[in-house]
């Protein structure tokens, strides 16, 4: 996914979006007790699923995510690289099933340590932009047998063409030894899950005036064909919130139910997005 540190905030006329956030981040360099957006920042009060997290779950639920980007080291060997962390957390609340006191079904965690690198190349009319090389460890939080993580290494490129901007997110999963018993500490929770969540994720971005349109399509290039899609659009409400409208489709929406097909639709509140 696209992060936002090298994506806009917003359009400005003859600026490239890319530059406009790269010089928003770089005025936090000074600032010890900065900490930016990284992934989306929603709340969306009202979802509708069709496969609950949790047996007599609900199908109406809250989903919401913040994520947060802390800049750690700027100016890699003389250049413009930088390292920064990030963190982001996506929650699914029941918060409408008094039957089951509300819980909240689902909460994952991805902590993450990444290498932005700025560049500029021509690439078949397309502007390549840059490239993030990191590693993240993402997991649920749970015990066995609730346990589900996954470790990865990754890069991702960026590219832009006017107002529309892409990222094209590869990655390696990086293997664990397989569990004797499901029960015990260490070990793979979840052997088959690049299976489901699959090997890439490309996302696209457009923005025309203050509305914006976002796709991300996910797969894992096999003959079983599984993977996502997620389609979302904003529409602006004030300078800083804007009403969302979300759609996701396929495998890997969470970790406890990422080998299970979801179709969720939503509608909510965003306060920044991937650009």
């Amino acid at each position: 996914m696209l992060l936002p540190q090298i994506a806009a905030a917003q359009e400005t006329a003859g600026e490239s979006a890319i530059d406009r956030r790269l010089s928003l981040t770089r005025s936090t360099d000074d600032n010890p007790f900065a900490i930016a957006a990284h992934k989306s920042n929603y709340l969306l009060p009202l979802t509708v699923t069709s496969n609950s997290i949790i047996e007599d779950g609900q199908a109406a639920e809250i989903k919401f995510q913040f994520s947060l980007l802390v800049p750690m080291l700027r100016g890699i060997f003389d250049t413009d690289a930088s390292v920064a962390f990030g963190y982001t957390n996506q929650s699914h609340w029941q918060a409408f099933n008094s039957k089951l006191s509300s819980p909240f079904t689902e909460t994952n965690h991805e902590p993450e340590v990444f290498l932005v690198v700025p560049y500029r190349r021509k690439i078949a009319g397309f502007n390549q932009r840059g490239a993030i090389v990191g590693i993240s460890h993402q997991s649920n939080g749970r015990t066995p047998p609730f346990s589900r993580s996954w470790n990865r290494v990754y890069v991702d490129f960026l590219f832009e063409r006017r107002n529309t901007y892409f990222s094209f997110k590869t990655w390696y999963r990086l293997p664990e030894e397989l569990k004797e018993d499901v029960l015990q500490a260490e070990g793979d929770d979840n052997p088959d899950i690049a299976d489901f969540m699959g090997n890439f994720e490309l996302t696209a971005f457009h923005k025309r005036g203050g509305h914006s349109y976002s796709a991300m399509v996910r797969h894992n290039l096999s003959s079983e064909q599984r993977g996502a899609l997620q389609i979302d659009y904003d529409f602006p409400i004030t300078d800083k919130l804007k009403l969302t409208a979300h759609l996701f489709t396929g495998y890997g929406e969470s970790l406890i139910n990422y080998n299970k097909y979801v179709n969720r639709i939503g509608i909510g509140f965003r306060l920044s997005n991937w650009l």
